[in-house]
């Protein structure tokens, strides 16, 4: 059967792991809240631990063959249960609602008889963590706290030999067709010893109820993000004001809500930048026009929580035109990404040398039919101004040559 087969009958729902990550990675709140941040790193953890174990037990979900199959089951299970269990207790200060529930493990033979009565049956949890330790926790000596393993005696202690995987006898005895189980000695019972089997459908039954619960994990995180996002949604940019304010205005916005606009930067420093070269002013006025018409969409995505849109909203920042010699695009990445700060001596071998390099071979190639630059003398932000502008310009003149030809 394909791994991807809409039909293919999993054990657990690996979507349900997945749509929990889903909502955690959508919102920055639980990496920076103060309400949050301290769950994070468990939240995390708890995540990509959960996904590999059920990976590991859709994988293993049939009949166990051997011990060693049956205890790799036992110990993802653990995993799963205990990280879910740590989950909530961290979230709600309270393990699952079903903590004290005897459904799945109250059938458990003891070969042929019922292993416990209805005073001695242990809580589901109770019967799984006895089962852990017997099997591979703690084999050699199992004490009895009588209040989570009421069928052991007082002062009692169990020892497990081995595990026992559908053995044809014992599955006999106990009758259930998918026997599981320990073999069990007692400190008291020193004549008969005991084993105790289950079925292996209920094990998975009872882990699948507590893998489920990531649900109810879910649904907090999706109402906290609801919760403060309908907050967020109360404070609007001031739009009555200057560009550059508003601008700085939504940077503040943005910051209180862990968001980060590199557009928005970009935009507001080349609204400020001076110009050193008169000559430039015009050609400039017609971008920077053109970046305050763009405000108002920029400001709807703010208001909307739309961050994503915020870059579509300033796309002509980066645009490029469709006809540019062979190195342009090379040329733009090294001058955005190595032109931050001038230094007073710059090395032949350093990035930023190699930046300036770039951003002169563009200046002669490609930009001086609009603006001139002076590599030698400008601030970055200068340079990086006028080459964006130049490529705007130039996008805006191929875009009316393309539209005049169709007849547009």
């Amino acid at each position: 059967m394909k791994e991807n087969d809409p039909n293919k009958n999993e054990f657990l729902d690996e979507s349900i792991i997945d749509k929990f990550r889903e909502v955690i990675n959508s919102s920055q709140i639980f990496s920076c809240h103060e309400d949050y941040k301290h769950k994070y790193n468990l939240i995390c953890v708890f995540m990509d631990r959960i996904t590999d174990t059920v990976r590991y037990l859709n994988a293993n979900s049939e009949m166990p063959k051997t011990e060693e199959d049956f205890i790799g089951f036992m110990v993802h299970g653990s995993i799963l249960r205990d990280g879910i269990y740590r989950l909530f207790e961290n979230i709600f200060h309270q393990k699952p609602p079903y903590i004290d529930e005897k459904k799945f493990f109250s059938d458990a033979r003891n070969y042929s008889d019922q292993a416990f009565t209805k005073d001695t049956c242990p809580t589901d949890d109770g019967f799984f963590e006895y089962i852990r330790a017997m099997a591979f926790a703690h084999p050699y000596e199992v004490s009895g706290r009588i209040w989570e393993r009421p069928f052991l005696k007082n002062g009692e202690k169990h020892y497990c030999p081995w595990v026992v995987i559908g053995d044809s006898v014992i599955t006999a005895f106990s009758g259930l067709k998918d026997a599981v189980g320990v073999r069990v000695y007692s400190s008291i019972d020193k004549e008969n010893d005991a084993c105790i089997m289950f079925s292996f459908s209920s094990l998975k039954e009872y882990l699948k109820k507590r893998y489920n619960s990531i649900i109810e994990l879910k649904k907090w995180a999706e109402s906290g993000i609801k919760g403060q996002n309908a907050l967020w949604m109360q404070k609007k940019v001031n739009r009555d004001q200057q560009p550059e304010k508003i601008l700085k205005d939504i940077l503040v916005i943005l910051e209180e809500r862990f968001e980060r606009s590199g557009a928005v930067e970009a935009a507001l420093n080349f609204l400020e930048c001076p110009l050193s070269d008169t000559q430039n002013a015009k050609i400039v006025e017609l971008y920077r026009k053109a970046i305050i018409q763009a405000i108002p969409l920029v400001c709807d995505s703010v208001d909307a929580l739309d961050y994503d849109n915020i870059g579509k909203a300033l796309y002509l920042l980066y645009i490029r035109p469709q006809k540019m010699h062979k190195e342009a695009h090379y040329q733009l990445q090294k001058i955005d990404s190595y032109l931050t700060v001038r230094s007073e001596h710059i090395d032949p071998n350093s990035n930023e040398f190699w930046g300036l390099k770039q951003a002169e071979e563009f200046a002669q190639k490609f930009a001086k039919k609009w603006v001139h630059i002076d590599i030698a003398h400008m601030p970055y932000d200068e340079i990086k101004l006028l080459v964006h502008t130049a490529c705007y310009m130039e996008a805006l003149e191929q875009f009316n040559v393309h539209k005049k030809k169709r007849g547009c």
